[in-house]
């Protein structure tokens, strides 16, 4: 209804041809405000594309893992230290490029875990990307929200989402 894509026309047009010149409009108008899903990077799904090293064992069997388009349960267990947690990310990346997901949703015990996960997947890495900037293309907007009531606190919240922030630091 945004009469700056869809203006007000007195004469009538045929279905086909407004429906045509609608969706044009409406695909412009979406790209316009940042509501188009934002598209998976074409970088390899490989632990050095996204964390910059070379993969654990577990890791590498992500790697290589095959992965189907209908439902799944997939269970990752190593030892602690063993790179369970990017191992799952990769796994997550994978599922994204093959259409499969839109994104991650972490749901965590404490604000001390949300935060600190939070932190794993903003801070710059080996190539001056966050990991969550390596999942996507750049052509759209990437959402990333810390969903706790004292968000505020995490000093990496307020650097992306609140550049000139005075809120106090934690």
């Amino acid at each position: 209804s945004d009469p700056a894509h869809f203006p007000w026309r007195e004469e009538p047009v045929p279905l086909e041809q407004y429906w045509s010149s609608a969706k044009v409009r409406a695909h412009s108008l979406l790209e316009n405000t940042g509501l188009l899903p934002p598209e998976p990077s074409k970088q390899p799904a490989t632990m050095h594309s996204l964390f910059g090293f070379d993969p654990r064992p577990l890791q590498e069997e992500v790697e290589h893992l095959t992965i189907f388009s209908g439902p799944s349960l997939i269970i990752l267990e190593d030892s602690t230290g063993g790179g369970k947690t990017e191992a799952a990310l990769l796994l997550a990346y994978k599922l994204i490029q093959q259409g499969l997901g839109n994104g991650i949703y972490f749901a965590l015990p404490t604000m001390a875990t949300a935060n600190a996960m939070y932190e794993r997947i903003a801070v710059r890495g080996y190539d001056g990307l966050c990991l969550y900037e390596r999942y996507y293309s750049g052509k759209n907007p990437i959402s990333v929200v810390l969903a706790h009531g004292q968000r505020l606190l995490s000093t990496r919240y307020r650097e992306l989402t609140l550049p000139d922030s005075t809120a106090p630091d934690k």
